[in-house]
């Protein structure tokens, strides 16, 4: 809502901490369209920061983009080293907020997360260690605190642990949405039981499985 008043300068600094945050792409979102007929300003959009070309500062802000092309691009040479893989979850309304330390990590870690299409599509086991096809590894996936869970989602979970994965989280008793829900919640229950084993989230907290394990109810750290 700060109509005209930031430019290149105020932008920057922003761009440099999302950068050191592990950000390697920038998308402007988004430019309104404006006809000659609505003269200069012309329309904008309501919320954010004016992006386009009746901006004043436009004829300037070549130097600028190319600089978050330039870091996008080297960034995107390297692969993120992160200790744990957050799931991002089923649930609505549904938000990562931006980058912060864990403090149930403690100091030294450091996080991705991740949503089902990444599970289901892209995620395997390699010593031990959850991989994706790029290159990316981590020692844990976690999973929200909630007792639902997509069907399909525990059901490659079951594969990853049985290959040598670490999983920490709960226990899901049921599935989400409500599409044939009676039989997915039963075969979630009957998959969470052998996958979770006697592990309860307080006298119990690990179960090894196949070559991995699941854990609930022990900290992170």
């Amino acid at each position: 809502w700060r109509h005209w008043q930031d430019g290149p300068f105020d932008l920057k600094p922003y761009a440099d901490r999302a950068m050191c945050d592990v950000n390697n792409h920038f998308t402007f979102h988004t430019s309104p369209h404006v006809p000659p007929a609505a003269g200069m300003p012309g329309w904008v959009y309501h919320a954010g920061t004016h992006i386009g070309p009746s901006l004043a500062w436009w004829p300037k802000a070549g130097a600028f983009i190319d600089y978050l092309g330039r870091c996008s691009y080297l960034l995107q040479q390297g692969l993120f080293v992160g200790d744990i893989c957050y799931y991002y979850g089923d649930q609505a309304y549904n938000f990562v907020p931006p980058k912060h330390h864990d403090p149930s990590l403690g100091p030294g870690y450091d996080y991705d997360v991740a949503n089902a299409e990444v599970i289901l599509t892209r995620m395997a086991v390699a010593d031990g260690r959850i991989v994706l096809p790029d290159g990316m590894s981590y020692a844990l996936l976690v999973l929200p605190d909630r007792p639902d869970m997509d069907l399909d989602v525990l059901r490659k979970l079951e594969k990853l642990v049985q290959a040598g994965a670490t999983i920490v989280g709960p226990k899901p008793i049921r599935s989400n949405g409500l599409g044939g829900f009676r039989a997915r919640d039963a075969s979630v229950k009957r998959l969470a039981d052998k996958l979770w084993g006697p592990c309860n989230g307080t006298s119990v907290t690990e179960h090894r499985y196949g070559r991995g394990q699941v854990i609930w109810g022990r900290s992170l750290g």
